[in-house]
């Protein structure tokens, strides 16, 4: 499948009982690690500032991703606000919160996507999967 065949919305963050129970319900089909698990994303949306945005991807109209991406200026930070106070707190295994086989591909999407957009320039991609990382390079 192309990065094409991925629908990427992305909104205002809102950490609330609805996000939350979508995040939940995605997280239960995966392995995440606990940085992407809600108990770690809620509790970082409840402090990261009205400057983040919600992603989610779907392909064939089913969720399969979600990321929060803080937005500083034409940057956007993903799982991170962009503001170094607030990031001291470092997410290990970044990534998007997608099932295992589509880890790569639904990242490439996104990234795509996003610096598609006029209004970014670029995407910070911090303490990502070396897999993940090496599948980005080689894109």
């Amino acid at each position: 499948m192309s990065t094409s065949d991925w629908q990427i919305g992305l909104t205002p963050a809102e950490s609330d009982d609805a996000l939350e129970r979508e995040w939940s319900a995605l997280q239960a089909t995966t392995d995440a690690p606990v940085f992407l698990r809600w108990l770690w994303m809620g509790s970082w949306l409840e402090h990261a500032g009205p400057h983040t945005l919600i992603a989610r991807m779907r392909r064939e109209g089913r969720l399969l991703g979600l990321a929060c991406l803080g937005v500083r200026g034409k940057e956007l930070f993903l799982n991170q606000s962009g503001v170094q106070a607030l990031d001291q707190i470092w997410i290990e295994y970044n990534s998007v919160l997608t099932v295992d086989a589509e880890k790569t591909s639904i990242l490439i999407a996104l990234v795509q996507h996003v610096l598609s957009l006029p209004r970014f320039g670029q995407i910070h991609l911090s303490m990502l999967e070396d897999q993940v990382a090496d599948g980005l390079l080689q894109a």
